[in-house]
């Protein structure tokens, strides 16, 4: 018996919450999820899409960026606090032009925990946003890094 196979059959299952559970159980059973996960980036239920957007750092690019320009901002916010290193240049695009105050936050935040001098760059760009919540979420991730790296040049 193969639990992982069983779960990822049951990622196209006709119910949504089945599909939850198949993405959380996938996530927890397989060393590598990005390839079974992959499809269900492109869930027709937000919810699912959601959950897989948790994990984005560990799908293929395809799926990643799927989930950072999804229609939801949920799902963007979500795919944003996941992603990687990889998606520096997808994050820097969130921080700036969503539409979504949340969003941008969610990519200020992912982009202080990148462990590179790089993104202090980034980041600075979103300290002229007109919401303060998100220059807010910008000092704190310079702030992470500044603790992390010495000191930001700008």
């Amino acid at each position: 018996m193969d639990a992982a196979a069983d779960c990822a059959r049951l990622l196209s299952d006709g119910v949504s919450h089945v599909r939850i559970a198949a993405v959380r159980a996938l996530a927890r059973l397989v060393t590598h999820p990005g390839d079974v996960l992959a499809p269900a980036a492109e869930d027709e239920d937000r919810l699912v899409r959601l959950e897989v957007a948790q994990h984005a750092a560990r799908l293929p690019e395809h799926a990643a960026q799927a989930l950072l320009a999804d229609p939801d901002l949920r799902v963007r916010g979500a795919a944003a606090r996941a992603a990687g290193i990889r998606d520096l240049g997808a994050l820097s695009v969130l921080l700036t032009d969503d539409p979504a105050g949340d969003v941008h936050r969610a990519s200020a935040h992912a982009l202080g925990s990148v462990r590179d001098q790089r993104v202090a760059d980034l980041l600075v760009v979103g300290l002229e946003d007109p919401d303060a919540f998100v220059r807010a979420a910008v000092l704190h991730a310079l702030g992470q890094l500044l603790s992390r790296e010495g000191a930001v040049r700008r």
